[in-house]
């Protein structure tokens, strides 16, 4: 055993390294060792090109306002105004306006400009005198139109409108009368409904300023100050008062026609007086009043009357100046009577005491109105519209309140067709009725163009039987008979 190991040791040196033999098969993969740490972050690189625009999203709530950012500074003041135009020809002088007590002393100033153009009417027929007063009006001045009552010009001949005989009346500019003669050729042209006559005295008045009144061109409101010159009670020619307007449409049975009420003391002789603004032109004629019986004496209340306001003055005048009397307007015949809440209360069939204050209750309808044979008397009138021929239309109310209107101002409609809404005792709906106003005064007898006769004729057979309702209304439980029968005045 020691001789190997001497052996050994013995070895002699290492020879040469032969040739590398072929790689061996590769083994198998090992174990994948732990991640190693992040290294730095590189460059980033160049922005690639913008992509296409995406759909637009839902609006979001609107957000709160902002607060108001400070003014911006004011720019510069632009160019100067234009140089100033010609200046225009002087208009005449107006009236002074009324302030206070400057009422009073408006009077004198309006007195004084339309005094010129006022007269006393004196007529005289079959040994009969009477007088009025009246005024010489704008239209047509080389005829000298003179504006006045009917029933001051006229008086009633076998229920007919005739012509008073003979007229005097004071010339404005020589101040002298002249004698109007109706008994050949009438030259007295009247609307006897309205109560509106006009005189054609043939005095030249193209250069007479100061000697005729202009129609006003609107109706003065409610309380405006309005005057009348006459010769009342025949006492004091040409005199003057002034009240103001108390009702510019006024509704009353006997005048039918739309009429101007005011305050205004005044008396018989007063009859046909212009009634003007404060500016002297004409609102309106004065032509009737009211009298009150106290201990069997018959008193004038002066400070209650009035006649055809400036709406039915504008109908009629145009039609009087071609000399002739006023035919064409439309023929309603039917009568009424203002309602008071008991005899309303009649047509409404409600569960509370509350019903429209308004409405015109039927009283006689002509046999020769358009109405005859579908409306009855006690049919409570409530509005109409009127269909005119260029297919428009206008709707009235009927009553007696600001706002409401009597039948009479169908008379001057153009209208060629009216609905009629109306309610009757028993019925529980409006009904609804079309009726053709195709009837005028030129389809009637004369006797139905007379003045206080309440739109009808005053002929026996022009009367519609009386009719009594007895109803008991919801509203107030209460039983009432309309049996009220309008009689002509």
């Amino acid at each position: 055993m020691n001789n190997l190991l001497s052996l050994a040791k013995a070895a002699g040196p290492r020879g040469p390294t032969g040739p590398r033999g072929a790689t061996g098969a590769k083994g198998a993969t090992g174990p994948r060792g732990a991640t190693g740490a992040i290294g730095p972050r590189g460059a980033t690189g160049a922005i690639g090109p913008r992509g296409a625009n995406g759909t637009n999203g839902a609006t979001g709530p609107t957000g709160p306002m902002g607060a108001t950012g400070p003014m911006g500074a004011t720019g510069p003041t632009g160019p100067a105004a234009g140089p100033t135009g010609p200046t225009g020809p002087t208009g005449p002088t107006g009236l002074p306006g009324l302030q206070g007590d400057d009422v009073l002393k408006n009077g004198s100033v309006v007195f004084n400009s339309i005094s010129g153009a006022c007269s006393t009417v004196n007529c005289f027929s079959d040994n009969s005198y009477s007088s009025g007063s009246g005024s010489f009006i704008s239209t047509d001045l080389t005829n000298g139109w003179f504006l006045t009552a009917a029933h001051v010009a006229c008086r009633i001949l076998n229920d007919v409108l005739v012509p008073e005989q003979y007229i005097y009346i004071t010339n404005p500019i020589t101040k002298k009368y002249i004698k109007i003669d109706n008994t050949v050729t009438s030259k007295v042209y009247f609307d006897g409904v309205a109560d509106v006559a006009l005189i054609k005295t043939g005095i030249d008045l193209t250069n007479a300023t100061g000697n005729y009144l202009t129609l006003a061109n609107t109706l003065p409101d409610i309380g405006s100050v309005v005057y009348v010159c006459g010769d009342p009670l025949r006492l004091d020619t040409l005199s003057m008062s002034y009240g103001i307007v108390r009702d510019n449409h006024y509704t009353d049975p006997a005048q039918y026609i739309d009429t101007i009420l005011v305050n205004i003391p005044a008396y018989s002789g007063n009859s046909g007086s212009p009634i003007v603004d404060k500016n002297g032109d004409i609102v309106g004629i004065y032509t009737f009043g009211f009298t009150k019986n106290y201990n069997g004496t018959k008193v004038n209340l002066e400070c209650l009357g009035g006649g055809a306001n400036l709406d039915t003055l504008k109908s009629t005048i145009p039609v009087l100046t071609t000399s002739q009397n006023n035919k064409s307007k439309k023929y309603i015949g039917v009568s009424f009577y203002i309602p008071n809440p008991f005899e309303l209360s009649m047509y409404y069939y409600t569960t509370t005491p509350t019903f429209d204050n308004k409405g015109l209750i039927a009283g006689i309808i002509g046999v020769n109105s358009p109405f005859y044979g579908f409306i009855n008397n006690y049919d409570l009138l409530l509005s109409a519209t009127l269909n005119y021929s260029n297919n428009t239309s206008s709707t009235v109310e009927f009553g007696a309140l600001p706002g409401q209107y009597t039948l009479g101002v169908l008379l001057y409609t153009e209208a060629v067709s009216i609905e009629i809404r109306y309610l009757r005792p028993t019925f529980t709906t409006i009904s609804i009725l079309l009726v053709a106003l195709n009837k005028t005064y030129a389809n009637v007898p004369d006797s139905s163009d007379v003045y206080l006769y309440g739109g009808t004729s005053n002929e026996t057979n022009d009367y519609t039987s009386n009719k009594t309702y007895t109803i008991t209304t919801a509203a107030t439980k209460d039983t009432y008979q309309l049996n009220k029968y309008v009689k002509q005045p």
